[in-house]
């Protein structure tokens, strides 16, 4: 059967996100007609030239991205009353968006394709920088510089991707050394506009590579590999053509591209098990190795501490030393683009790496004699200037080799089949260390203030990607006032510490998904119990922000994680007869936590309530290994005998198994017919409705404000005489598991739908009658009775409003989205959805304080608002799924 054969039948739902311009589809008599400018874009290199040029634009956003916190850290400090600490996080937080933006790009590029994906990272990038423009205090300033992160790590893998996918084989390095060299130019127009535009405006410099970029793509045809894996043949050999030139015979390349497409194509999807094979861990360990190693060396801290070695060289101007750095940066670059294609790749990464070792330890040695000889003495000069010669090395040995060809060698190595997840762990790796890096160099270099400790470390981690070049070419409710005082931050910072843990925790679920498909449900526990460990310790032994900042992101990226595998993996192994009810122990287990941490809060320091905050985890991690895996999982993994093994277990050992077994397998025989479910898939009722309604329930579980409404309750409590806010809120607590527990026991006697239509009436009732009391309570004298009458109505919907979240859309959400997904989009659909739920509860948490400044009584009528939509969902869409199997439910979308 031939490739177009095979691939044939899925055509009209395999569509490209973005359709491109139609000017390249004519033949060359005809486009003739249409003068010189047509004729030179059809020649083949220029072609490619042109394609590569506009998708540069994405890499020159990335680098300004690196860039504009240089020069525009006074400025910024200044006006909007910064910390430098509260500045340090803007300026990690780019770090953090890239992250969840990396690890949501391969499956992005592979859905939606290279060129759809790079529309996709524009459009926040555009919005972060109008964001940070317009920003009145930290609050738009943090939110921008998170979304234009976003962008920049989806744009950090696409780009050099589609890059290697379109060149031909002789100018492939150059043409992909253009991202990193476009990277540095981005650097470098940052720190030379810095130096003549006020800070605002520079952000709006910032929305045009992006703004040009959107309509450029457009112009350009879509990567012809991407085409031919998801069988449009036709368009696939169109793309070639206009890449190589319409006289160019593309015959062999259209062979070669279809068996490697087919030879990689041959499984549905890539199993954990599929990694021992070299083809797979080889590329995989050298891709993502090189990428770490990158990081790893330190330029980011270097860099980081380039203006004090500025100043200890008498170079008194740090802004026109760090545009100098800039432009040696982008020459060196432009030389590696130039050397690439015939020098190699391996030689100039050992060239780049020597270079930088060398260079390490020349600062590291300077930085030394330094502290040991007088300030007076010309050594101490000369010492000096030896440290910038170092620093300049470095740049040039980073520039040279170390900087492009880690993104080149990814795009080129890894196999179709697992580019797209290998991809975005490898970029995110990237980016995490990077953060690392970022975050700890000022402790580092506290740490040896001399320098040489922490350059010796960073010299070490140089000299080990010399040898790996070589093995390559072979083949938030802790107590506020203790922390605020003990660690003297200010109250907005440790807001910003409440809602880090909001950040994290859209990472964790972003990668939730994919996590759980390729390790299981068990494993997926363990790497997220671990981070949970690392980040209350972290917390528990701060003496600053950063540690306090690094911790809460990283037990938020554990939570994001839990929050979508445990309802994932309750539902899997529950009878159909008691998942609702062991469903809804998921939000009952949150509600306890949050009541222990206001208990044991009222009676342990923040410290000690860090380290409790361990257990656990802590008991979690042994436990998993006395409960089975998820038997659906194992079938769908094809681990036959397994799975039954852990269907008998949870069923008991005299229960007869084989309908049930034989349900599942046939279930998971339906879902996957096609190889891998593509953007244009989506169109079918069994895919977009379990998606629009899983999406939904949770989405809108954020919008009716609850954490809002938590976050002014102390003041409901104090305007109703009720002093001991501490004990209030503990109290809140109890309800709120007392309430929990009502409904673990009703889900499956009720149903999900009635209790989801009770909750969400009871809600918009609740937050109508505190609206209403609040915007009496504004018009009433505040000595009368009637205004303390209305201060304990307002108390008394704010606990009617916990009892009815806590009946149904509270846990319910949760149990749907498990229930209702098909097994072939389980893991990208549950992460969008559970990304997208921490995403609205942070966008509800920062911004519940503006809108109750605005108006409380509008705010809780917004709340209202949405809840009462919420009604309206559930009658109208959500379906009842109780005493109904997985199977059945999900077989009901395909009628």
């Amino acid at each position: 059967m031939s490739f177009r054969e095979e691939t044939g039948d899925a055509r009209d739902l395999q569509k490209p996100f973005l359709h491109t311009g139609s000017w390249y589809k004519m033949g060359s008599r005809q486009s003739s007609i249409m003068g010189s400018s047509t004729q030179v874009i059809r020649e083949g290199a220029v072609s490619v030239l042109f394609c590569v040029l506009i998708v540069a634009l994405g890499p020159i956003q990335f680098g300004f991205t690196c860039g504009y916190s240089s020069p525009t850290q006074g400025a910024i400090v200044r006006d909007l009353k910064l910390s430098v600490s509260e500045f340090s996080l803007f300026g990690s937080l780019s770090n953090v968006g890239a992250m969840v933006g990396a690890i949501a790009s391969g499956q992005i590029a592979e859905y939606i394709g290279r060129k759809g994906s790079l529309m996709i990272a524009a459009i926040p990038n555009i919005i972060g920088w109008l964001a940070i423009s317009f920003a009145k205090d930290s609050s738009f300033l943090f939110m921008g510089r998170l979304l234009e992160g976003f962008g920049v790590g989806i744009i950090s893998y696409v780009v050099p991707v589609y890059i290697a996918e379109i060149s031909p084989e002789n100018m492939r390095g150059g043409l992909g050394s253009v991202n990193q060299l476009s990277v540095t130019i981005g650097i470098l127009l940052a720190y030379l506009l810095g130096l003549f535009v006020n800070w605002r405006v520079l952000a709006i410099l910032g929305v045009l590579p992006c703004t040009v970029l959107i309509p450029g793509l457009f112009f350009i045809p879509e990567s012809p590999r991407w085409l031919a894996k998801m069988g449009m043949t036709d368009e696939f050999e169109t793309s070639l053509q206009v890449l190589r030139g319409f006289d160019t015979d593309i015959s062999v390349e259209v062979y070669e591209i279809k068996r490697s497409v087919a030879s990689t194509g041959k499984r549905a999807a890539i199993r954990f098990a599929d990694l021992k094979r070299k083809r797979y861990w080889f590329p995989l360990m050298v891709g993502i190795g090189l990428l770490v190693l990158q990081q790893l060396s330190g330029i980011n801290g270097v860099l980081f501490y380039s203006t004090t070695i500025f100043a200890n060289a008498g170079i008194s101007s740090s802004d026109a030393a760090t545009v100098g750095l800039g432009a040696i940066q982008v020459i060196a670059t432009g030389i590696a683009t130039w050397l690439v294609d015939k020098s190699g790749r391996r030689l100039l990464l050992m060239i780049s790496s020597c270079l930088m070792t060398i260079s390490l330890v020349i600062v590291s040695a300077a930085f030394y004699l330094e502290g040991v000889v007088s300030e007076d003495s010309h050594l101490f000069s000369i010492l000096g200037i030896l440290s910038v010669a170092g620093l300049v090395a470095m740049v040039i040995g980073f520039s040279l080799g170390l900087g492009p060809i880690p993104w080149l060698i990814m795009s080129e190595i890894l196999p179709v089949n697992i580019k797209g997840l290998a991809g975005s762990i490898a970029t995110m790796g990237n980016w995490l260390i990077s953060w690392v890096i970022t975050m700890t160099a000022n402790l580092l270099l506290n740490w040896s203030s001399g320098g040489i400790g922490t350059n010796n470390l960073r010299t070490l981690i140089s000299a080990e990607a010399m040898p790996f070049a070589e093995y390559h070419e072979d083949a938030r409710n802790v107590r506020t006032p203790f922390i605020t005082d003990l660690l003297n931050i200010l109250l907005r910072q440790f807001s910003m510490f409440g809602s880090l843990s909001n950040v994290g925790a859209m990472v964790g679920a972003t990668v939730s998904g994919q996590i759980a498909e390729y390790f299981g449900r068990k494993e997926s526990l363990i790497f997220a119990a671990v981070p949970n460990i690392f980040g209350w310790l972290a917390i528990s032994i701060a003496k600053d922000s950063s540690l306090l900042f690094m911790g809460r992101l990283m037990e938020g990226f554990g939570v994001g994680i839990i929050s979508y595998v445990v309802p994932v993996y309750i539902a899997e192994i529950s009878p159909r007869t008691l998942r609702g009810t062991l469903g809804s122990v998921n939000q009952l287990s949150v509600t306890i936590g949050i009541m222990l941490a206001y208990l044991l809060g009222l009676f342990v320091n923040w410290r000690v309530l860090a380290v409790l905050g361990v257990i656990p985890c802590g008991i979690l991690i042994p436990g998993l290994y006395f409960i089975p895996e998820s038997p659906r999982w194992l079938a769908e993994m094809g681990m036959i005998e397994k799975f039954e093994a852990s269907l008998k277990f949870l069923r008991g050992p005299n229960v007869d198994i084989t309908m049930e077994a034989q349900e599942i397998q046939g279930s998971l025989v339906s879902n996957n017919r096609t190889d891998t479910l593509q953007f244009g898939d989506l169109k079918r009722k069994r895919y977009w409705f379990p998606l629009m309604v899983g999406i939904g329930l949770l989405v809108l579980q954020q919008l009716s404000g609850i954490n809002g409404v938590f976050f002014y309750s102390s003041n409901i409590f104090a305007s109703a005489g009720i002093s001991s806010s501490d004990v209030a809120t503990f109290g809140l607590g109890a309800m709120q598991v007392a309430m929990t527990g009502i409904a673990t026991s009703l889900v499956d006697r009720s149903g999900r739908r009635m209790l989801l239509i009770l909750s969400s009436s009871i809600m918009t009732l609740s937050l109508l009658l505190v609206a209403t009391s609040f915007y009496l309570e504004r018009v009433v004298s505040n000595d009368s009775d009637l205004h303390q009458l209305l201060a304990m109505l307002s108390v008394m919907g704010l606990v009617a409003l916990v009892i009815g979240f806590s009946l149904g859309i509270g846990p319910i959400p949760w149990i749907i989205m498990s229930e209702i997904l098909p097994p072939n989009i389980k893991g990208l659909a549950g992460s969008t959805a559970t990304f997208l739920n921490w995403f609205t509860a942070s966008v509800i948490t920062m911004t519940a304080n503006l809108l109750l400044n605005w108006s409380t009584s509008g705010t809780f009528t917004i709340y209202a608002i949405f809840s009462a939509i919420t009604v309206v969902f559930s009658i109208l869409l959500v379906p009842e799924t109780k005493d109904r199997t997985l199977e059945e439910i999900q077989a009901s979308f395909i009628r």
